[in-house]
């Protein structure tokens, strides 16, 4: 996994890892191309959006590679952008799949499975616990939403929740210095994604 949020990273890593799947993640392209070089692997998952190398350049550059030996590694695009012909153009770019952040359990496993086919029990997806409300803050955060995309994992809400709260002091402070310096490309990479 080409992955450069840590959120997102304990996210999809927990993820798979409960499908049965070993992740390595790297925090760009670059790491992920050194990373392919250096083992083998069933799928890519690939932020399109990374410092140093972004995933559409990455994935330019694994396809060149391939013509030379005929072989194909699948890459599911993973961004947060979600606009229309975004899906498009992440297949245009050689990317065999595409999941939208946030990213949504079953969705993943579904692009995971339909570009790496593979014998799997039949799964029931289910929503998680009903949270108890809590009053106004319902109106802000849709807990129950948030754990169905997690599969109801509860115990990974928690540590993404601590997670996001560690890192987005840091990164709102990034934001506001972009935004201070007038460095529309540095906010655009520090967006929360």
């Amino acid at each position: 996994m080409a992955e450069d949020n840590p959120v997102n990273q304990r996210l999809v890593v927990r993820l798979m890892e409960k499908q049965g799947h070993t992740v390595v993640v790297t925090g760009n392209g670059k790491e992920a191309l050194a990373a392919l070089e250096a083992g083998q692997f069933d799928v890519v998952l690939m932020d399109v959006q990374m410092p140093e190398m972004g995933g559409f350049e990455a994935a330019t550059i694994i396809r060149e590679r391939e013509k030379a030996t005929g072989a194909h590694m699948p890459i599911i695009a993973m961004t947060a952008h979600a606009l229309k012909g975004d899906r498009e153009r992440c297949l245009e770019a050689g990317m065999d799949a595409y999941v939208s952040k946030p990213i949504e359990a079953r969705l993943l496993f579904e692009a995971v499975a339909s570009v790496v086919p593979r014998p799997c029990r039949k799964r029931r997806w289910r929503r998680g616990p009903s949270p108890k409300r809590r009053g106004p803050i319902r109106r802000f955060f849709n807990s129950e939403g948030a754990l169905a995309m997690l599969d109801g994992d509860t115990e990974l809400f928690g540590e993404l929740v601590k997670l996001f709260m560690s890192e987005s002091v840091d990164l709102l402070n990034q934001i506001r210095d972009a935004i201070e310096q007038h460095d529309a490309k540095r906010l655009e990479r520090r967006r929360i994604h």
